[in-house]
């Protein structure tokens, strides 16, 4: 019998590989720990929040629940000895925060660390077609749609042709920056999905919320899609229309026609929050461009699983667009 052992080169090749395993796992390691300690200090955030008025009954307090105590450590020891915790409340991710808001009567979580891990950031001029979920109806497909240095780019030429990428979340701010390309007709724009729903069993057609930079009414526009559609008979809608025309029901003289062709070609960030409103089965969304808020804390109809929940772009008229990034936090 060959009872040959391993060699000394086999063995240094055996420490390399674990060695490269290490190093490619232990990052990903360290953000699976991480995400459970968020989603554990996100539980008792909850948990505080919803004992916290129990407490204010209790105690008979009106005004300042907590009046008198000085810090918010010793706030959530009145509620463990009170017996409304079963046990001290401590955030589990290093420097985070549990702290009262006496404005809001509410409790709110602080992480750096947290708010890092949890955002999704994409540079487009780095990613690949395959990373994003393309509709297959109307020619869709991503056939209009490119990555180029300047990013996520878009010929404009089919209004059908969307493209998506996973959101999980109910409640988050969307950052995107962009630039509309020179088009002598002063039409197209990008419009940005938002609390959108995708059918998988007919083609992704998309159903829920969309934000036009829309340069052909000239002005910034806040519309609901029904199965792929915008189509009033489909049961969407215009929700507001922000912009100096006549047609604006939300007026804004810092959005110029769309003849202004400088204003509307240059790059912008625009940034979208969606955050749960206190009246079930609505939500709250607010807008700024370039620093400039244009919508605040408008209300919209949502009972999205934030499971199912996806954003994404679209162009039309034949008028080119590039999108140089998107960050979901």
């Amino acid at each position: 019998m060959n009872n040959r052992g391993f060699t000394l080169v086999e063995v240094i090749i055996v420490i390399i590989i674990v060695a490269v395993l290490g190093t490619i796992l232990a990052p990903e390691a360290f953000k699976v720990i991480e995400r459970s300690k968020i989603s554990t200090d996100i539980s008792n955030l909850k948990t505080l929040n919803k004992v916290t008025p129990f407490y204010a009954y209790e105690m008979k307090k009106e005004e300042d629940i907590f009046e008198g105590f000085e810090d918010d450590d010793s706030k959530i020891e009145e509620l463990f000895e009170k017996g409304f915790l079963d046990k001290i409340i401590k955030p589990k991710v290093k420097d985070s925060l549990f702290i009262w808001d006496i404005n809001t009567q509410k409790w709110y979580y602080i992480s750096e660390k947290a708010s890092n891990i949890l955002s999704n950031s994409y540079i487009f001029s780095k990613m690949k077609m395959t990373d994003f979920i393309f509709n297959s109806w109307g020619g869709g497909g991503g056939s209009t749609w490119s990555i180029t240095e300047k990013g996520l780019y878009s010929t404009g030429a089919n209004a059908a042709d969307l493209v998506f990428i996973k959101n999980e979340k109910s409640e988050y701010v969307l950052k995107t920056k962009f630039q509309l390309s020179e088009h002598t007709s002063n039409v197209g724009g990008l419009g940005i999905f938002f609390e959108t729903t995708l059918d998988s069993s007919d083609n992704n057609k998309d159903t829920g919320y969309i934000l036009q930079f829309d340069r052909g009414f000239s002005e910034i526009v806040i519309r609901s899609r029904v199965n792929g559609s915008e189509s009033s008979s489909q049961g969407a809608q215009i929700l507001a229309r922000i912009g100096s025309r006549s047609t604006s029901t939300i007026f804004n003289t810092n959005i110029p026609h769309n003849s202004n062709s400088d204003w509307w070609q240059s790059e912008k960030e625009l940034i979208l929050s969606v955050k749960p409103s206190d009246t079930l089965g609505k939500k709250l969304i607010s807008v700024s461009l370039n620093g400039e808020v244009l919508l605040n804390e408008f209300s919209i109809d949502s009972n999205i699983n934030s499971e199912d929940n996806n954003a994404g772009f679209r162009a039309w008229n034949g008028a080119p667009v590039s999108v140089e990034s998107l960050n979901i936090e």
